[in-house]
């Protein structure tokens, strides 16, 4: 997801309570929380301590799996 897109879909109308509902609903409080899928089922990964180690659990997946990440679990894809 780019900062462009995020500008360009943004609604200034959009509570940011009902953002946090969304996330407690839909997403993770870890910004560093990875599920990964595959053919239904769920793949345990080990908790990323770092950025770099989340991207490297990511890039190890994508392409292979339904990988989502971060807060509001966004599907990753390769890009």
């Amino acid at each position: 997801m780019d900062a462009d897109l995020l500008k360009e879909c943004a609604d200034p109308s959009l509570r940011p309570a009902v953002i946090e509902q969304f996330i407690d609903q839909a997403g993770s409080a870890d910004p560093l929380a990875i599920s990964v899928t595959s053919d239904g089922r769920r793949i345990l990964v080990p908790r990323p301590r770092s950025p770099e180690e989340a991207m490297a659990i990511v890039r190890n997946y994508v392409g292979k799996a339904v990988v989502r990440v971060g807060l509001t679990q966004y599907p990753a894809a390769s890009a």
